[in-house]
């Protein structure tokens, strides 16, 4: 016990002001490095989204410019091609994402 003047209410004071900086520890520091943790998460899933974006394009443009298979009645085609290898990259990207959540 407290051997202030007031006694218990010293006490608790000192009580209060404990569990006040406890609190603060235990969840206000986790949460700044989740913070941080979904910050680069982000950045990195934005900037591969934009990676991948540019490769298919790549793709496209290379599809149309290179091969003169795909003139005329075929002019579709290399878009198709681009189209497909976008749905691959999503399917198998939902598949590891997939395969993560089964492990936890």
């Amino acid at each position: 016990m407290s051997k202030s003047k007031n006694g218990i209410k010293a006490d608790l004071q000192a009580l209060r002001v404990t569990l006040g900086a406890y609190a603060k520890q235990e969840t206000l520091e986790p949460l700044k490095g989740l913070g941080r943790y979904l910050l680069f998460g982000m950045a990195g899933a934005c900037l591969s989204a934009i990676g991948v974006g540019f490769l298919l394009m790549a793709l496209l443009r290379g599809l149309q410019e290179q091969n003169a298979v795909f003139g005329g009645q075929m002019s579709f085609a290399p878009y198709l091609l681009a189209a497909l290898a976008a749905a691959a990259v999503f399917l198998i990207s939902l598949k590891i994402m997939s395969r993560e959540k089964k492990r936890s």
